[in-house]
């Protein structure tokens, strides 16, 4: 039994220097949940035989933090596919308004040749857009 309690204090130590590095950033939690879960795998060969001692040193390797930590790198990896989601999101939506806003205007320009006595408010009730997208557009082409 000597040698199990030798074992948890080694995995103690190794679990110590992990949280250390963690928490200066010298390693991600991805990277320390994964020496954990191996050196976890490796108690379950050496001690297959040894109930208490597999016990023991998974007891001080963290079984209950690994899945916290494993479910705030899930949490950070969906923050972080939210976040480029709506980049994304923002770039097709700028994309799609240019569009619009390129084709709205030369629908104007054409109405406006086709039809120089129309009024503003003629012309963006037709065009179902706002007297101020018409009065742009006309300015811009200078008509």
């Amino acid at each position: 039994m000597r040698i199990g309690w030798k074992l948890k204090a080694e995995y103690g130590r190794v679990r110590a220097r992990l949280e250390a590095l963690s928490e200066s950033q010298k390693i991600d939690e991805y990277t320390k949940c994964t020496i954990i879960d191996m050196s976890n795998k490796v108690v379950e060969h050496i001690a297959a035989k040894y109930d208490q001692i597999r016990e023991g040193v998974k007891s001080v390797m963290g079984g209950k933090v690994l899945d916290y930590e494993a479910k705030t790198i899930r949490n950070e990896g969906r923050q972080e596919g939210i976040l480029k989601g709506r980049q994304e999101g923002i770039l097709k939506g700028r994309q799609e308004g240019i569009q619009e806003g390129i084709l709205l205007t030369g629908k104007i320009f054409q109405k406006v040749k086709s039809n120089p006595g129309y009024k503003n408010e003629q012309l963006a009730k037709e065009l179902g857009c706002t007297v101020e997208d018409v009065k742009s557009a006309r300015k811009m082409f200078g008509v």
